[in-house]
This record gives structure tokens, sequence and C-alpha cells, in this order.
């Protein structure tokens, strides 16, 4: 849906959509909850009759102590995927846009600091495994690409100085059905602000 992007004031907004948020904390450090989204993806273009997309996701993240979990669960359905792709001029027939996604993951990870009393600072080695399918269901006439059933597998560290500040290193084993996965390093500065 990435080329579905539009430029600010000269977006076609023709089109609602609703979106929801639910969480709930029944203690400290915990929290889970779920969100959707669904609307029309057309915009007014003529070649498709709708393209309703809806998404959905479970999510949970709880931090005791040192240790911190999170998981999410998320899936997406698009009628009229079979149009959206004629209207694109999709020839390839694994290329196109599927008309059902799927995919989750699950990280654990542990503050090395978190015994230090008093500090603000946090250093985490942490593991994340991601599995998602960009295809999980295609519209008849096409197939599905292994290369978009993917796999990750992260091992990385996290350090804040700040709560607000976060420095990351990680390897990034990344594998798909088709045999394709490319492996990296990556490093990143965030800013929360």
């Amino acid at each position: 849906f990435r080329g579905g992007r539009q430029s600010g004031s000269e977006s076609v907004a023709e089109d609602l959509a609703l979106t929801a948020r639910v969480d709930c904390t029944p203690a400290p450090g915990l929290l889970f909850g779920g969100s959707g989204y669904s609307g029309d993806t057309a915009q007014g273009n003529a070649g498709i009759d709708g393209g309703r997309l809806a998404v959905w996701d479970a999510h949970l993240e709880w931090t005791w102590r040192g240790l911190h979990v999170r998981g999410l669960y998320a899936r997406a359905s698009l009628d009229d995927a079979a149009a959206i792709n004629a209207a694109n001029m999709v020839m390839v027939l694994d290329a196109g846009v599927g008309s059902r996604l799927k995919g989750y993951y699950g990280e654990l990870g542990w503050n090395l600091l978190s015994p230090r009393k008093g500090t603000g600072q946090e250093l985490t080695p942490f593991v994340r495994y991601e599995s998602f399918d960009t295809q999980a269901a295609v519209p008849a006439g096409f197939i599905s690409s292994p290369a978009n059933d993917r796999t990750f597998v992260t091992y990385g560290f996290r350090y804040r100085p700040i709560p607000n500040v976060a420095l990351k290193l990680d390897y990034l084993d990344a594998g798909d059905a088709a045999g394709t996965g490319v492996d990296q390093f990556n490093f990143a500065l965030g800013y929360l602000f």
C-alpha cells in the first residue's frame, strides 16, 4: 500500500476511515489491548470499487524489574485486491497486492542496569522474533510469492543514557520462504519528544 501515500495539501480525501484503540493496564508495568482500522482506499479512483482495508491488532507489553516483554499480532484484509492490482497494471502474477496480510512479533529484553538504584540509564540486550506474510492470501488469478513470507530474528543492545534518548546496535538474521533474505547490522539513534 506504500504507493497509496499522498502529499499533504494535494491529498485526495474522498473516503473516510474509522480507527480505534483500547488499552488496559490492570497492574503497574502490564499493558495489553487491541486496535483497529477500517476504510476505503480508492480515494476517487474510478478503477477501484471501494477497496476497503481492515486492519486489527492485539498487543501486550510487560515490564517487571529489569525484564521487558512485548508482543503483537496483526492481520489485514483488503477487498477488491484484484481491481487494485488491475488499476496499478500489475502484470507479474506474484507481484500483486495481497487480499490478506498477517504477522506477529515477540521481544524479550533485560535491563542490565536495573539493579542500580537511582539511575535513569538503561542497557538492555534483547532478542526479537518476527514473522509476517504480505501475501497470506491473494486474489484469484494471482500466486503468492514466497519472498513475501518473511521471518526475522534480531539480536541487539539498546542503551538509554536518559529516558528520551536511545542508541541501538543490532544484528538482523533475515529469512523468507524463497531463501532470499539478506542479513544486516543496524545502528540507530532515537529521540522521543
